[in-house]
């Protein structure tokens, strides 16, 4: 006979804030249908003209949701500070759905503002430094691999951590590659060099699919919802991951400033064309990286999400350096401002310990020398 959930009023509110929460995904409306056409037609005219991108655009009814999400019993869950996280969840989902609501109109830049929030001075200031380093002999003419042995890697990747992950090459992709519920998603058309690939695998594998299957496996679905505004953690924790495997590169740091600096330049209101003649000129970027780095910011009519892979990054590193556990960060989509909670639910058998564990975060390689001093150099 399985064991009896030890909290069943938690588990019913649980099942009913997922139910309530179900909304399109974010990031597969923010892909511009038109994404490859304008791509072509904006690097054919060397950036005189912004692009104009479309969306297919999510059906909702926000009242209705947010009505139901707000009228869920949450003062039930006898747990002060359990309480407190669903409560923050269900607002969280209210302001995901402003997102959706918003997408394409001037109105998405606020709600992405007062979601994600915006690069602060000292994200600005290690940005500009990191884009200032010189670079490392070991970033420089790598060859790209055969798509056969980039798969190889990923699976091989997957399976060092315990699983097996589907991958599928689309061209409905923004960034070159996304962990989804169902395995890997990468962008037609784009090619890895071997270190790039590691990277990537253990980011978007060794991380986000491994967090997307420990939620699975909780009693409680609250973790595959997400926790509010999870990204800073997940990014920082699969950059870290890139990181500690020792595939981190200085090309990819660079990439994480430019991002910072671009959600910079859409927060201040510079046009498209200006912020990636910016990237290519003073930061001597090669116009399709540029392309890519701009829209990611701009996807949405501004989406300010990109800067805290480096906020990110810094805060789950000093974490790590500082000995603290990560393992209740990877039981799901979490953030780690709910650890203390998260750590008392596990104790309390209320949450499951991750089931699967990121191997770089437990056998940590040595790090290049000069990218641990830019590294150490982040403030």
């Amino acid at each position: 006979m399985p064991e009896r959930y030890p909290d069943p009023t938690l588990r019913r509110i649980d099942r009913a804030v997922t139910r309530a929460a179900k909304a399109p995904d974010l990031l597969h409306c923010l892909t511009p249908v038109n994404l490859e056409s304008e791509r072509r037609r904006f690097l054919k005219k060397q950036g005189s003209r912004n692009p104009a991108f479309s969306y297919r655009l999510p059906e909702l009814e926000p009242i209705v949701q947010k009505r139901t999400l707000h009228r869920i019993p949450l003062e039930e869950i006898a747990d002060s500070e359990i309480q407190q996280l669903y409560v923050d969840v269900v607002q969280d989902c209210s302001n995901r759905l402003d997102l959706l609501q918003s997408l394409g109109t001037e109105r998405f830049l606020y709600d992405s503002l007062r979601y994600f929030g915006r690069p602060g001075r000292q994200e600005l200031k290690d940005a500009e430094f990191l884009l200032h380093g010189a670079p490392l002999a070991a970033d420089e003419q790598e060859e790209t691999l055969p798509l056969v042995d980039t798969a190889r890697i990923f699976e091989d990747t997957a399976r060092d951590h315990g699983f097996s992950c589907s991958i599928e090459y689309t061209d409905r992709l923004v960034s070159k590659a996304l962990a989804g519920p169902r395995g890997l998603r990468i962008r037609k058309n784009v090619r890895f060099s071997a270190q790039e690939t590691r990277a990537l695998a253990h980011h978007e594998i060794g991380v986000h699919y491994l967090t997307t299957l420990n939620a699975r496996r909780q009693p409680l679905c609250v973790l595959q919802i997400g926790l509010p505004v999870n990204t800073i953690t997940q990014e920082g924790l699969g950059v870290l991951s890139e990181y500690l495997s020792g595939n981190l590169t200085l090309q990819r740091l660079r990439e994480i400033a430019l991002r910072v600096i671009a959600v910079h330049e859409v927060v201040e209101g510079t046009e498209f064309r200006h912020t990636f003649q910016r990237l290519v000129e003073q930061y001597e970027i090669d116009p399709e990286r540029a392309f890519d780095v701009t829209v990611r910011a701009y996807r949405g009519r501004g989406f300010t999400k990109d800067y805290v892979y480096l906020r990110g990054f810094r805060t789950m590193l000093l974490r790590f350096q500082s000995g603290q556990t990560l393992d209740a960060l990877l039981i799901g989509k979490t953030h780690h401002d709910y650890q203390p909670v998260l750590e008392r639910m596990i104790a309390k058998r209320l949450l499951h310990p991750p089931a699967f564990q990121t191997v770089a975060f437990a056998k940590p390689a040595a790090p290049d020398p000069i990218l641990a001093y830019l590294v150490r150099s982040l403030r």
